[in-house]
């Protein structure tokens, strides 16, 4: 009777252990596929490209993150795309383009992702929300002319719903659209890796 309730205990202490082997060696695969996915990017982009592994959902999975310049696009703006991994596939679950993206702050419980950029004489914040579906959705932004983008002062904030077509809101609009967007902890990075 011991022996079998030792068995029993030791089955519950080892189960953390081959999670955490599992999602370590799920971590490790999907790193492969997705520096794979990276060198496939690097060679259609005019230049270097900036990437960030991390998990931002919270399944313990790492996405990709990933700026660059396609060879078809012009003007300055660039693309960020995010990759997840599942069943051995790399899929991209957001998709935009942008202009100085330099910060990522991610809130697991809410399922939310904060892309932060500043340039041509402004700065913006965009809002993307984790659907059921599996992909981003642009809830919000905000923007404004500002110092960190290289203007003389910061301006007043500008609020938008999100979408293919920005429509205009008040700021009470927009932080009712974001009030679940900041659930849990608080992570973010700003810290890139380059491939040339």
């Amino acid at each position: 009777m011991i022996s079998v309730i030792c068995m029993i205990c030791a089955s519950f202490i080892a189960v953390p252990g081959v999670q955490a082997a599992t999602v370590a060696q799920t971590n490790k695969k999907a790193d492969q596929k997705f520096n794979s996915k990276m060198k496939s990017i690097r060679k259609n982009s005019q230049f270097s490209i900036r990437y960030k592994y991390v998990d931002i959902t919270g399944d313990g999975i790492h996405e990709a993150l990933v700026e660059y310049k396609p060879k078809t696009q012009g003007g300055s703006s660039q693309k960020f795309d995010v990759y997840t991994y599942k069943s051995g596939k790399v899929k991209r679950i957001l998709t935009t383009t942008e202009y100085g993206l330099s910060k990522c702050t991610y809130y697991r419980k809410a399922g939310s992702l904060i892309v932060y950029g500043t340039g041509h004489g402004g700065e913006w914040y965009r809002y993307y929300k984790l659907q059921s579906n599996g992909k981003y959705k642009y809830i919000t932004q905000k923007a404004r002319t500002a110092i960190a983008g290289g203007s003389v002062s910061n301006g007043p904030w500008q609020y938008y719903k999100g979408g293919s077509i920005l429509t205009k809101i008040t700021a009470r609009k927009f932080n009712s659209l974001n009030a679940s967007l900041k659930k849990g902890k608080r992570l973010a990075f700003s810290r890139w890796k380059e491939l040339a």
